[in-house]
């Protein structure tokens, strides 16, 4: 399964072996360099990031400005943003996205971490809150919840 999926060497079809001899390995691909491929592959759907997300908000209503997804990026997949409090913003991606292939697969998100594009000090902090959302905690330089109105915030989902 493509991403958001996390996959194993087993999904793309287990261990490979040669049924003969690779007559020309410029053209041929050998089992055992098809297995190094598909293994690395695997590897990615546990590690890669599945969507970058960038908002910025008027101090009420947030405004999704940019998606990158390791899926299709359009509606109806753009995630939705809510203020819940000061300094404190919730993320909902969408419950399950369909692939290319027509295939769907369900959101499952693990991690996030967010940056702020803004001269000011702003930590940002995110917690997985469920399977398809994330609260994003922003606090200034003495550790206060703050808005930072106007100021994109870019979350990274894995």
């Amino acid at each position: 399964m493509p991403l958001p999926d996390i996959d194993s060497l087993d999904t793309y079809g287990g261990i490979k072996i040669n049924y003969s001899e690779v007559e020309d390995p410029d053209t041929d691909l050998s089992a055992d360099a098809s297995n190094k491929s598909r293994v690395s592959i695997a590897a990615m759907t546990n590690t890669a990031c599945r969507a970058i997300i960038t908002f910025t908000h008027n101090g009420t209503t947030a405004t999704v400005t940019n998606v990158i997804a390791s899926y299709v990026h359009s509606a109806p997949y753009t995630p939705t943003i809510a203020k819940l409090s000061t300094g404190q913003w919730g993320i909902t991606m969408p419950a399950s996205v369909v692939d290319e292939l027509g295939e769907t697969h369900f959101i499952n998100i693990r991690k996030a971490h967010g940056n702020a594009s803004t001269g000011l000090f702003c930590h940002i902090q995110c917690v997985r809150f469920s399977v398809n959302q994330v609260i994003v905690y922003t606090f200034d330089a003495a550790g206060t919840q703050t808005d930072f109105v106007s100021t994109p915030f870019e979350i990274f989902i894995y």
